[in-house]
C-alpha cells in the first residue's frame, strides 16, 4: 500500500486505473486486517481521486458506509483525514453530492468536527465547504446541527481549518433559516475575528457571510443592535481594505 501511495503521486499512473482496482484498494480499507492497512488504503485512494473519473468510482453504497463507519468509528485520524479528503473530492461533482446525501456521511462529517485532530477537521469543514454548494446539502448540514460546531472552527489559531470552516457558513448564510441559526449561536461575532486576518480567502468568505446576514436587516432598517452596527462598521473598513491590495468586492 505504501508503494501504491508513492506511484500513485503520478498523474499518468492514476488515470490508468480500472474500476476493479479501486473496488480492490476500497476491499482492503473496508476489511481493515490492521489499522496501518485501513490508513494506508485510504490515503493510496485519497491519492486517486486526484482523478475526477475515479472520484466517481467510489460512490457505491458500500464505499459510502465504509467511509462513514471510519469517520465516525474508532480509528486513526490519518485515516479520518484520508476519507474525509476522499469526500470532499467526491464532493467537487453533482453527481458526487446527490450520493453522499443519500448516505449518513454528513452527520458523519460533522462529527469529525467535533472529535476529530486538528487535520482531520480541516478535511471535514472542506468536504462540507464541496457539499455546501448546493441548497439541499445546505439544509442538511443544518438539521444535523452542523452550524455551532463550525462557528467554533471559525475563530481557529489553525488557518487550514478556519478558512474551509469559514467558506461552509459562507454557504450556509445563503439560507435564511441558517443565517438565524448563525445570529443565535453569537456567529456575528465569531466571523468579525476573521475580518482582517492574515489568511485573506477567509477573510473573503467571513465577509460574504456577513453581507448575506446583514442584508436583509438592512433592508429592514434593523441594524439597530450593537453587534450589527459593530459587524456593519467593521465590514465597511474591510472593503476599503480589501480595494486598497487589489481585491474589489465584485470578486466577493
Amino acid at each position: 500500500m505504501q508503494f501504491l501511495k508513492i506511484v500513485l503521486r503520478e498523474s499518468s499512473n492514476r488515470q490508468v486505473l480500472q474500476r476493479t482496482d479501486l473496488a480492490a484498494i476500497a476491499e482492503h480499507m473496508r476489511l481493515g486486517v490492521t489499522p496501518l492497512v485501513t490508513v494506508e488504503s485510504s490515503k493510496v485512494l485519497l491519492n486517486c481521486c486526484f482523478e475526477p473519473v475515479n472520484a466517481m468510482r467510489l460512490i457505491d453504497p458500500q464505499n459510502l458506509s465504509t467511509f462513514c463507519s471510519i469517520l465516525t468509528g474508532a480509528f486513526d485520524n490519518a485515516a479520518r483525514t484520508a476519507v474525509a479528503g476522499i469526500v470532499q473530492s467526491i464532493g467537487l461533482q453533482a453527481k458526487g453530492r446527490e450520493a453522499v446525501r443519500g448516505s449518513n456521511i454528513v452527520p458523519a462529517l460533522i462529527s469529525v468536527l467535533q472529535t476529530g485532530s486538528m487535520d482531520a477537521k480541516a478535511g471535514a469543514a472542506g468536504a462540507l465547504a464541496n457539499l455546501s454548494c448546493e441548497s439541499q446539502s445546505v439544509r442538511l448540514i443544518r438539521r444535523s446541527s452542523g452550524i455551532l460546531p463550525l462557528l467554533d472552527l471559525v475563530q481557529s489559531s489553525d488557518e487550514s481549518t478556519a478558512r474551509p470552516a469559514a467558506a461552509v457558513i459562507r454557504n450556509l448564510s445563503c439560507e435564511a433559516a441558517s443565517r438565524k441559526s448563525i445570529r443565535d449561536y453569537q456567529g456575528v461575532a465569531k466571523l468579525l475575528s476573521l475580518l482582517g486576518c492574515p489568511d485573506l480567502e477567509a477573510s473573503i468568505c467571513a465577509s460574504e457571510a456577513l453581507l448575506n446576514i446583514l442584508t436583509p436587516s438592512i433592508a429592514r432598517r434593523s441594524v439597530g443592535t450593537p453587534d450589527l452596527q459593530e459587524a456593519i462598521l467593521r465590514l465597511l473598513l474591510c472593503t476599503l481594505v480589501l480595494s486598497t491590495t487589489g481585491h474589489s468586492m465584485q470578486h466577493l
